[in-house]
């Protein structure tokens, strides 16, 4: 079991926007989410028990926000990039609407709500 925090972006989890490993700005599949080994995250103080795989798919969720609005806000990105990511938000937003239909426990609920509360923040905060 490994232990995490809740609270920011672990250096520890891959980049999606810069690793060799995966596609830049891939969406993530949550087709293994809840199988494998599991994690402990914290959150507002309170340990929670996740799966590794669905902790890396949010952090990668909130990773593409994070980009989102650094795109979004500045004025010499490119226009390509900037239809790249506006495309990508559809499918983004889709894929974020299906896990709530997932078979969650109550920590990776929790641990979701918190993620998206984030997400919603700093989208909220750049507006």
């Amino acid at each position: 079991m490994q232990e995490a925090s809740g609270l920011g972006i672990l250096d520890s989890v891959a980049n999606l926007f810069g690793s060799d490993e995966k596609k830049d700005n891939e969406i993530p599949s949550m087709d293994d989410a809840f199988t494998g080994e599991t994690m402990q995250v914290t959150v507002n103080g309170k340990k929670l028990e996740v799966h590794k795989n669905f902790y890396d798919a949010m952090t990668a969720y909130e990773e593409y926000f994070d980009k989102y609005i650094e795109i979004m806000q500045d004025d010499d990105v490119s226009v390509t990039e900037t239809l790249s990511f506006l495309n990508q938000y559809t499918e983004m937003m889709a894929a974020l609407e299906a896990i709530e239909d997932a078979d969650m426990s109550k920590d990776e609920d929790v641990y979701y709500l918190h993620v998206m509360n984030s997400i919603n923040e700093k989208l909220l905060a750049a507006s």
